[in-house]
């Protein structure tokens, strides 16, 4: 066997798995982020990505481009995302609820809400996501379908 391997191995083995963690902050120094909450372990590496930047990410995925493969989604869905401000997580759940509702094509699904949707409005689920999505204003049935299909997938998420 060989000996590269094998304590490449035994590091992979004996090094906890971290969940991946990202900050989301517009300029703002981390002092200054309001406290952090639940998973969040403050002795972790965290990424950092402003709220124009995870937003971009979120709307790349709708689309159908490469974004699933960016360290804001992997955080978002094996992860801890946290937003320093009331400001960024605005920002990037009014980016999350509109392409819910109103998806580009690529992202259609013939049952509701977009295809990889879910995972998404589970991760960011909460009393802001829930504001954000009402305030989306449906323009046909289809989009009134979509917005119900997320409000109940968050609030269950919420409910957890």
């Amino acid at each position: 066997m060989n000996p590269a391997a094998l304590l490449i191995g035994i590091a992979l083995v004996a090094s906890p798995s971290a969940r991946p963690q990202m900050l989301v902050v517009d300029g703002s120094d981390d002092s200054v982020c309001r406290p952090a909450v639940g998973a969040w372990d403050p002795a972790a590496v965290s990424d950092r990505a402003t709220a124009v930047a995870v937003s971009e990410d979120i709307r790349r995925y709708f689309a159908g481009l490469s974004a699933q493969f960016t360290s804001v989604l992997d955080a978002a869905w094996n992860g801890t995302v946290r937003f320093c401000t009331d400001a960024d997580e605005a920002e990037v759940l009014e980016t999350l609820a509109v392409l819910v509702v109103k998806p580009p094509p690529a992202s259609l699904s013939e049952s509701g809400v977009p295809d990889g949707a879910g995972q998404l409005l589970t991760a960011f689920a909460g009393r802001a996501l829930v504001r954000q999505l009402d305030a989306v204003r449906s323009a046909n049935p289809a989009e009134a379908v979509r917005k119900v299909g997320a409000l109940r997938i968050v609030r269950k998420a919420m409910d957890r």
